[in-house]
């Protein structure tokens, strides 16, 4: 019974940081790490590319190519505004890989903030497409507008593009109309 009333020696542990209070893998558990590592592998127990030259490494599908997104290829053409007495038409050459057409279209004044351009028909009684709103670029008394509509719009024919100018509250203006043939290649 001395023993039992005799002062313990034994030392209550102190908390121990986290690093310190998780165990080494035993050697079971290392085991099993490496027996589902080896049973995920692609060469039989006991063998790897090294051993067995027949083997071969798997090979992983190849990944899909991307579908190219189709080219664009834009004609770019400059005009000015049809002026009286002056019958040249000009006549403005597409290849049929063309996909849009950039107009530059040069006005003769710049007196509305914004403007609004229509492709019709020669009689320009039929509208084909119309842009948004479009604001004047350039510096002093050289201003132009920059459209695009598609390509597929035109045929070997004669166009208008029709500019309005657009104040508001005052609505539209007709201000100018640009002539040209189209000549599909």
């Amino acid at each position: 019974t001395a023993k039992q009333n005799a002062p313990s020696n034994v030392q209550t542990e102190q908390p121990k940081p986290i690093e310190e209070r998780q165990s080494p893998k035993s050697n079971e558990e290392v085991a099993a790490v490496n027996s589902a590592i080896e049973s995920a592998s692609p060469f039989p127990a006991n063998e790897s590319p090294q051993k067995n030259s027949n083997a071969r490494p798997m090979r992983l599908p190849e990944p899909e190519k991307p579908i190219a997104p189709p080219k664009t290829i834009v004609a770019t053409f400059i005009l000015s505004p049809s002026v009286r007495g002056d019958d040249e038409l000009k006549s403005l050459s597409i290849a049929k890989e063309t996909t849009e057409i950039s107009m530059n279209l040069e006005l003769e004044t710049n007196e509305f903030p914004v403007y609004l351009v229509a492709l019709a028909d020669e009689t320009g009684s039929v509208n084909l497409w119309h842009s948004g709103k479009v604001k004047a670029t350039g510096k002093g008394e050289n201003k132009s507008l920059n459209i695009r509509f598609p390509a597929k719009l035109l045929k070997s024919k004669i166009y208008l593009l029709v500019v309005s100018g657009v104040k508001s509250g005052a609505g539209d203006e007709i201000i100018s109309n640009y002539p040209f043939r189209a000549v599909l290649e």
